[in-house]
């Protein structure tokens, strides 16, 4: 299910397209005037009709996984949570490896770098950790379990 912001960007995405196709259809007079029609930043609106890509398809090939690939992974591991098996760094690390051996690409691709884990799960927000409070050690002295409540 997409989220707000995913909404979001596909409206701006298609209000994009068409204030583009109203300036080169002469609709519109000039960039600025569609820009305002179409309430999106100028600039934005500039750099999109000489060509520039948008961020997430630049940043995509910059990517390490193909976003099928790391959808696949974000799965192993949500699968293996509820399992009551939460991966190891290394695990991940490994699957990884083991997803870019297998497209058979000649020369295979590097194998992922020391710090490639944290950074993906920094990227995927179904991956976001929750640490729980930490527990206070006069807490762990008492025995009683009333005492412990209070």
């Amino acid at each position: 299910m997409p989220t707000t912001t995913h909404v979001q960007k596909l409206r701006k995405e298609g209000r994009l397209d068409l204030s583009i196709q109203a300036i080169q259809t002469r609709q519109v007079k000039s960039r600025r005037q569609a820009a305002r029609l179409y309430n999106i930043p100028e600039t934005t609106l500039r750099n999109r009709a000489g060509g520039a890509r948008p961020q997430a398809i630049a940043n995509a090939q910059k990517r390490k996984l193909y976003p099928v690939e790391e959808q696949a992974l974000v799965q192993w591991i949500l699968d293996l949570d509820r399992r009551g098996f939460p991966p190891q760094i290394i695990d991940v690390r490994q699957m990884a490896d083991h997803l870019l051996a297998a497209r058979g690409q000649i020369p295979p691709p590097y194998p992922t770098g020391k710090c490639w884990v944290s950074r993906f799960i920094k990227t995927q927000p179904e991956l976001q950790i929750k640490w729980n409070r930490k527990f206070h050690s006069q807490r762990a002295l008492y025995k009683d379990p009333i005492e412990i409540s209070a």
